[in-house]
């Protein structure tokens, strides 16, 4: 009995479908707002919060980031300013035209007297659709923190790296069968 041989045009065939699949997925989603928050804050203390906020190929003409404040923060400033809404507990951008790039906006609260887990939540809005911001979700109130309040971004490869990586040692694994088939 022969062992089955794949061929490596169907090898190819096969990584080709799944990088169209990953780049249709990232063509929904042409635009990402990322969260950075510090892990733990002090009581009654001001830190920084910092959206990243970046596009793909398609950018849409307009964008609005809303970003849900936990009960018990208050609001102190932000850069880009904004608009905080306190009977929603909002902080709100919006940008239009000339003002729609990859930008960085960083705000400042003061941490409620509470200690305990605290949840943020926002999304962003365009002609794309909504999706929810990314990154940190969860920051932490307690007393006696050692660690830096400002936030930082993050850095680890995408997706896309991990695919044609997993691409790349799947080719070399099939030569290496089809060299000794041969």
């Amino acid at each position: 009995m022969t062992k089955p041989i794949i061929k490596l045009s169907t090898v190819f065939a096969l990584i080709t479908l799944l990088i169209l699949l990953s780049s249709a997925s990232s063509a929904q989603a042409q635009t990402v707002v990322t969260r950075f928050l510090p892990k733990y804050v002090e009581p009654n203390k001001p830190f920084k919060v910092m959206l990243k906020l970046e596009f793909g190929s398609i950018k849409p003409n307009g964008v609005i980031i809303v970003e849900k404040i936990p009960k018990g923060f208050k609001y102190n400033s932000s850069d880009p300013k904004g608009l905080f809404l306190e009977s929603f507990n909002e902080l709100r951008w919006g940008f239009y035209c000339d003002e729609v790039f990859n930008r960085t906006i960083t705000y400042t609260l003061i941490a409620p007297s509470e200690a305990k887990k605290y949840k943020f939540e926002g999304f962003v809005k365009t002609v794309h659709g909504t999706f929810l911001i990314k990154g940190d979700k969860e920051l932490i109130v307690r007393k006696n923190v050692t660690e830096k309040t400002t936030p930082e971004p993050k850095r680890c490869p995408g997706f896309s790296i991990t695919l044609f990586l997993f691409a790349l040692f799947a080719i070399i694994l099939i030569q290496k069968r089809l060299t000794k088939n041969t």
